[in-house]
């Protein structure tokens, strides 16, 4: 490995507007406003290469970190973003590119980065009780498209700078116009206006990724990826008088009680009986539930034993949850005669019942592997790309989330927002566009944003005929959670990437 002194591309000029929960390594609590005077991270470029499907791809990395607000001398934050550029390419001008993050909102693009796309990986160290190991990723997408990985301010090695204010970007528009003038900067810079762009987010990167369909402009997008998206919060949050959440998350719960093996399968795969259990919400079981109150006693009773054949749990006690049993009430209840909770983010995992959530994380979902290791991170930035700073990498801000300014999404109508959903963005962006695709990717487990409802939510946005194709894979909210589901993510990738960048 060879370090450079060039930078790979120059910082732009951005003005003022110029975490779902996640697999995160590295995690740390980070002031919201800085404390000490740091310069900013020079950049950075390093050359290596990486063997995919078999060929060797060298490739070029950069680390840049960007100054944020009007007067550059004194930004108010910084965001950075990490380059792939494969470097044996003649003429790289119409290279597909890849802009990519994950959610939170206050996620570093870590998932993404060390975990599916990026051509190095991190070795889960959670499931092997092993020390972390950065190791080659054969299931890289680099020898395909060029990749940027994007971290937002409070995320990665973004920081909010001395007497700053990170609050201007923590809101859904001025996030996306952020990272919106980002992405058409870094074209410009490498001349790669006339590239196939691609634009992929995970978690509450799916709905950053439809605000900025919705600010889009003249900007050509040949394919968007949403990864386990949350796109329209209606459809997946349990509320009382909404019963599309209950319809969408019935399905996974299907799944989970068929993986714990508590009910029977009737010899059928996961797959066959996720799509009955599909089939059941989407017909009888949508229509009883619009009936409300006016439910037969008699037809709800045997709605409530057909349910049980689904989910797991008892006939009686969905009865008496009026046919609607709340997520966090199913992931307590199916095991808790073992003493058992199982994962949000991956069903599939348990933990203790009544267990605490690590300190400085607010949650106790069993499938989150929020490390309390230090290091991984900062070494791979450290060590590898040689990024000149002794800051640590913040894998998921969870302040960040919990601050973060939902009033800022104007939408499309004026007023206070009670109705979140940037799918249609998605749909009209499409349609203006005759050439742009969208893959849509979940994981039959994932109780965080449910792989039905994703499906619900991209079916009413509008999408023109034939755009969409949708991935579907026996994962968590990462589909590229193991080695087995990576190699088929990867693959589906790849595909879309060349049909869509396809002349």
């Amino acid at each position: 490995m060879k370090r450079s002194t060039s930078t790979g591309f120059s910082i732009p000029r951005l003005g003022a507007l110029g975490l779902a929960t996640l697999l995160a390594f590295g995690t740390s609590a980070i002031a919201l406003a800085a404390d000490t005077v740091e310069p900013l991270i020079a950049p950075v470029t390093t050359t290596h290469k990486v063997t995919i499907g078999g060929v060797s791809v060298p490739y070029k990395a950069t680390f840049a970190e960007l100054p944020l607000g009007d007067d550059k001398s004194h930004p108010q934050a910084t965001m950075s973003a990490t380059t792939y550029l494969r470097s044996d390419v003649r003429d790289a001008s119409k290279r597909p590119v890849i802009f990519a993050f994950n959610g939170g909102p206050g996620a570093s693009s870590t998932p993404l980065h060390l975990h599916a796309l990026g051509p190095r990986m991190v070795m889960d160290p959670d499931k092997t009780h092993k020390e972390p190991s950065i190791v080659d990723n054969a299931y890289s997408v680099l020898d395909a498209a060029d990749l940027v990985f994007i971290d937002p301010v409070g995320t990665g090695l973004s920081r909010v700078m001395p007497g700053g204010d990170g609050k201007p970007y923590w809101g859904p528009d001025s996030d996306a116009q952020l990272i919106l003038g980002f992405m058409r900067d870094w074209l410009k810079e490498h001349h790669r206006e006339q590239s196939p762009v691609f634009v992929a987010g995970e978690s509450y990167g799916g709905y950053r990724l439809g605000t900025m369909m919705k600010l889009l402009g003249d900007q050509q997008v040949a394919g968007v990826i949403l990864i386990s998206p949350m796109l329209d919060r209606i459809s997946m949050v349990d509320a009382k008088g909404n019963d599309q959440p209950y319809i969408n998350g019935f399905p996974t719960m299907a799944a989970a009680a068929w993986f714990h093996q508590k009910v029977d399968r009737r010899g059928l795969t996961l797959e066959a009986f996720v799509a009955d259990a599909q089939a059941f919400a989407s017909s009888d079981y949508a229509v009883a539930l619009q009936q409300g109150d006016k439910l037969p006693a008699a037809q709800r009773h045997a709605l409530a034993q057909k349910m049980a054949g689904y989910i797991g749990l008892p006939a009686e006690r969905i009865e008496r949850a009026d046919l609607r049993v709340n997520s966090e009430d199913y992931l307590n209840e199916l095991l808790a005669d073992q003493g058992l909770r199982l994962g949000r983010l991956d069903t599939r995992e348990t933990g203790p019942l009544h267990a605490e959530a690590p300190k400085g994380v607010p949650t106790n979902d069993p499938s989150l592997h929020v490390s309390q290791k230090v290091g991984i991170n900062d070494r791979y930035f450290r060590d590898e790309l040689h990024v000149p700073t002794d800051r640590r990498y913040v894998g998921v801000n969870f302040q960040v989330n919990a601050i973060w300014n939902w009033a800022d999404d104007k939408g499309d109508q004026p007023g206070p927002r009670f109705y979140f959903n940037s799918a249609p963005f998605i749909g009209d962006a499409a349609a203006k566009r005759p050439g742009m695709k969208i893959l849509l990717a979940g994981g039959l487990f994932d109780m965080a944003t449910p792989w039905s409802a994703a499906r619900y939510v991209m079916d009413h946005a509008g999408i023109p005929a034939g755009r969409l194709t949708e991935a579907g894979f026996a994962s968590g909210h990462s589909p590229y959670g193991d080695p087995g589901t990576l190699k088929a993510f990867s693959s589906q990738l790849h595909s879309f990437i060349k049909s869509t960048a396809a002349p």
